[in-house]
């Protein structure tokens, strides 16, 4: 992930598991600002990775404050 000074963020490449429930955020001071909230998929990504699917967080782009 990069952070620009204007308050630009971008994901430039990275794959997560569904498992567990997974919340990615900026925090400026007071203010939170959401990139991006993932449920998890299944009971069954706890016995091995292979049961989760990877979720593709390449190209999310977005602005804080």
């Amino acid at each position: 992930m990069r952070l620009y000074k204007n308050g630009w963020w971008e994901i430039r490449s990275g794959a997560i598991r569904q498992m567990p429930n997974t919340y990615i955020y900026i925090y400026n001071r007071s203010h939170v600002s959401d990139v991006k909230k993932i449920k998890y998929q299944s009971a069954l990504c706890l016995v091995g990775a292979v049961a989760c699917d990877l979720v593709n967080l390449t190209g999310y782009t977005g602005d804080f404050s």
